[in-house]
């Protein structure tokens, strides 16, 4: 389980061990993501509101120097795939938070516009740390998506970032 603080000035993140994980501290608004295609087993934990099901898995590099496989796995229908990535567009860039102003927008604070903290680049392709509807958001962009899946109007039940050391 990994449980991270969202505010720059307490934004650790403690991995627990008990579930074949590995233990790491490392601040998020120094992680650069890296997307990586892989075909191996990985835990079910993302899911829409009907329990609907899609996959994704991504690499994450604290400071540029280790490893983590990111996993967002989905199955439909029995059958597992990966979804489209609406995590290229923030590829390469710091986490921001509501206090800390990372992305590379030229007049908007993306965490701040957009209710959630994210690896943002000029906002808006997806964000799994946004805010939690139980309805259709009333402005795009709003809640938990995932753009290149259910679109920027669809806030998903939730997400579960998975991380776990890569293998040298």
């Amino acid at each position: 389980m990994l449980f991270c603080e969202l505010f720059k000035g307490a934004s650790t993140c403690r991995i627990d061990t008990s579930e074949r994980c590995f233990v790491e501290t490392e601040t998020l608004d120094e992680w650069t993501l890296i997307h990586h295609n892989s075909y191996q087993e990985r835990p079910v934990d993302c899911k829409d509101i009907p329990n609907k099901f899609q996959s994704g898995v991504y690499k994450v590099f604290p400071n540029q120097t280790h490893g983590f496989d990111v996993y967002c796995e989905m199955n439909i229908d029995e059958g597992h795939w990966t979804v489209s990535n609406s995590l290229a567009h923030h590829n390469g860039n710091s986490f921001s938070t509501k206090d800390s102003d990372n992305d590379n927008h030229p007049t908007n604070h993306c965490a701040t516009s957009y209710l959630g903290a994210w690896w943002f680049n000029r906002c808006v392709t997806s964000d799994l740390n946004g805010q939690y509807f139980l309805m259709t958001p009333d402005a795009a962009h709003r809640g938990v998506y995932w753009r290149l899946w259910k679109g920027i109007n669809y806030s998903l039940k939730g997400s579960l970032m998975m991380m776990r050391r890569v293998s040298n």
